[in-house]
């Protein structure tokens, strides 16, 4: 028997056209590739910029700068963590009023000198008295390790911890310069005062006066003020600066041992001032420590405003920092 002849297979003919058509097939599978691989970087890029922007770069980033200073966003959100506790204020207000503690504290450290103020390394060492802790062996640790124990639970180098301790101990020292210009004593009045709500109220109670009422009768029967109704009007001994409207000051001031004052119409209403006495006398410490206050916040005011202070807090940074400040 003959094996059968193998059929030999004919050549395939393609066209010139069915060769364009499968260039132009691998052409569009190419680019929709290429596509897909351009889209999953961009993806990718978009993320990691994303994450770069707001995660990575605003810790080399500053929140504000005084004189030329830099406040950076680290630094900052290391005090935010400092200032951070049981607290119902919102993350945006706290982070607000530490920038501005921060750049006061700047501002001191600038301007203390000015008013002969300086911190000795001694001051920052007393200051940074870290109590000690017990170590591994059942003994104390030393101070060192006490105190770089503290830096890495606060987050600060020494340096800065060491520039937050010096901004405090000169805020300190300049209260203290500041009541030590505060005066010691002040001209001050016994003051007694009416106070009605009209004009025509005020005279009715200097008509009774001078037909011979008593003041402090009148004063429990007439005065609005709560606070020395009871006392028949009586509030003592004050200096000008502790009442709250000049044209009071002037009137009382100006007045003689014994009389009542005309109607004295201020925003509260119109009062009837009677003085028992002028005298210049020591002022109470509480009061001294008042006016080293003002002062000292004048002072703090002005050297605000002679500074050139930019704020760069932006939303961005104020979220890292809160989010860094967390951990």
């Amino acid at each position: 028997m003959k094996p059968k002849k193998q059929r030999q297979q004919r050549p395939v003919h393609v066209s010139a056209i069915h060769l364009s058509r499968l260039a132009q097939q691998r052409k569009r599978q190419q680019i929709t590739l290429l596509a897909g691989v351009v889209a999953i970087v961009a993806v990718l890029a978009t993320v990691g910029f994303g994450y770069l922007y707001t995660r990575v770069l605003p810790q080399w980033e500053t929140v504000a700068t005084v004189n030329g200073t830099p406040i950076s966003s680290t630094y900052f959100s290391k005090l935010l963590r400092l200032a951070a506790g049981p607290s119902s204020t919102s993350p945006s207000v706290l982070a607000s009023l530490v920038l501005q503690q921060a750049i006061d504290n700047e501002i001191v450290l600038q301007q203390a000198p000015a008013l002969g103020l300086s911190i000795t390394p001694i001051e920052i060492e007393e200051y940074l008295q870290i109590p000690a802790e017990p170590n591994t062996e059942g003994g104390l640790a030393s101070f060192e390790e006490s105190y770089r124990k503290y830096l890495w639970q606060v987050g600060f180098t020494s340096g800065e911890l060491r520039r937050v301790v010096e901004a405090d101990l000169l805020r300190k020292k300049a209260f203290d310069y500041f009541q030590k210009q505060a005066p010691q004593e002040a001209e001050q009045v016994n003051l007694s005062y009416i106070l009605v709500e009209t004009d025509l109220e005020a005279f009715q109670v200097l008509e009774r006066l001078e037909a011979g009422e008593e003041f402090a009768t009148l004063a429990q029967e007439l005065s609005m003020d709560t606070a020395t109704v009871d006392s028949g009007g009586e509030v003592g001994w004050v200096t000008r600066d502790a009442l709250d409207f000049p044209e009071m000051a002037d009137a009382v001031f100006s007045l003689d041992t014994g009389k009542a004052s005309q109607p004295i119409a201020t925003p509260d209403g119109y009062y009837i001032a009677k003085v028992e006495g002028h005298e210049v006398r020591d002022l109470e410490a509480i009061y001294r420590d008042q006016l080293a206050s003002e002062a000292w916040q004048a002072w703090l005011d002005g050297q605000r405003e002679s500074s050139q202070i930019e704020e760069n807090l932006s939303p961005r940074r104020m979220s890292w920092a809160t989010s860094w400040a967390s951990r």
